[in-house]
């Protein structure tokens, strides 16, 4: 299972067979050589996973690698590093905070095709799951305030489950827009 395209990011280190083995296992490869590129490239399109190869230093700022990391398109982002860059703690707790995992050099490639698998379907997941959140948050209607806000809420809560829903209030209150809402929102 292949989730479409990865975008790679080679900042340093060897990936001698990486490319041919990515596009044998059904990945559509894009390729950045800087955080400038990758930067603009997911601006441009959404990437379900990035992989990013870093040899044992690190080539730029830990904060430019992660804004990268933690840019538009919610890229589920794996590093894939020489031990000796673990070694420096900045780039531990980056790793810890910003990336979905790690793989270290020299790599076995049935790792690195269950590491990126398992990277994809959270993506997807993530995915679902924002267009849901955006779906809710729209709900058509309009307003803002504690009031609003909360019957949101409760309509997001109440979509989840699967049980039948008593909506009652005073003739013009926006009865049939909550459970347009409710419906819109849930698995029903």
């Amino acid at each position: 299972m292949s989730c479409g395209s990865i975008l790679h990011l080679a900042l340093g280190g060897g990936s001698d067979g990486l490319e041919q083995h990515l596009v044998n296992g059904g990945w559509e490869l894009v390729q950045a050589n800087d955080l400038g590129a990758a930067r603009r490239m997911q601006a441009q399109r959404r990437f379900p996973v990035g992989l990013m190869s870093i040899g044992s230093e690190l080539p730029a700022p830990i904060a430019d690698i992660e804004a990268c990391v933690n840019g538009p398109g919610g890229s589920q982002w794996v590093a894939m590093c020489d031990a000796q860059a673990l070694e420096s703690p900045a780039f531990r707790d980056l790793v810890l905070d910003s990336f979905f995992d790690h793989i270290v050099r020299p790599m076995q490639w049935h790792e690195l095709d269950i590491v990126l698998e398992h990277a994809c379907r959270r993506a997807l997941l993530r995915q679902r799951h924002e267009s849901r959140l955006r779906q809710a948050n729209a709900l058509g209607m309009v307003g803002q305030g504690p009031v609003i806000d909360h019957l949101r809420q409760q309509i997001r809560k109440v979509a989840a489950t699967d049980v039948p829903v008593l909506i009652s209030g005073e003739s013009g209150s926006g009865k049939e827009l909550t459970a347009r809402a409710i419906h819109d929102c849930s698995q029903r």
